[in-house]
């Protein structure tokens, strides 16, 4: 999974942040969100860069399953919106969650030539789609 990003040639490979957070890499982790960081969950819990990292280093949360599908790129000079639907699987604090499919917004900013991600959304989708 790698999502080419048009201007100068950057990619975002998605297989590294996904890798990354499987094995609980701090190092790529950190490379990859900039420190403004922000993650909204499902619940509409916000989460910094500090906290997510910090729970998937720790264990707290651990992804088992990371399933991404119908991802879309747009690129708007120094911005970039990845958007998707998920089927990742993962444990928060010893209980299972993630079963229900989400939509989710990714968004990248170009920052002294490198992708970083500043935030991240995820919104359930409920009944038939």
């Amino acid at each position: 999974m790698r999502w080419l990003l048009p201007r100068k040639r950057r990619r975002v490979n998605g297989q590294q942040l996904c890798a990354a957070q499987k094995s609980s890499d701090r190092a790529t982790l950190n490379r990859i969100f900039d420190d403004d960081f922000t993650f909204t969950n499902v619940n509409g819990e916000i989460h910094s860069k500090a906290e997510l990292i910090g729970d998937v280093t720790s264990g707290k949360l651990k992804y088992t399953a990371l399933n991404h599908s119908e991802i879309r790129v747009r690129v708007y000079d120094n911005t970039a919106i990845l958007t998707g639907r998920s089927a990742s699987v993962y444990i928060d604090g010893g209980k299972e969650g993630g079963r229900t499919p989400r939509r989710y917004m990714n968004i990248y900013i170009r920052k002294n030539g490198q992708w970083r991600l500043v935030a991240r959304q995820e919104t359930p989708v409920l009944g038939k789609e």
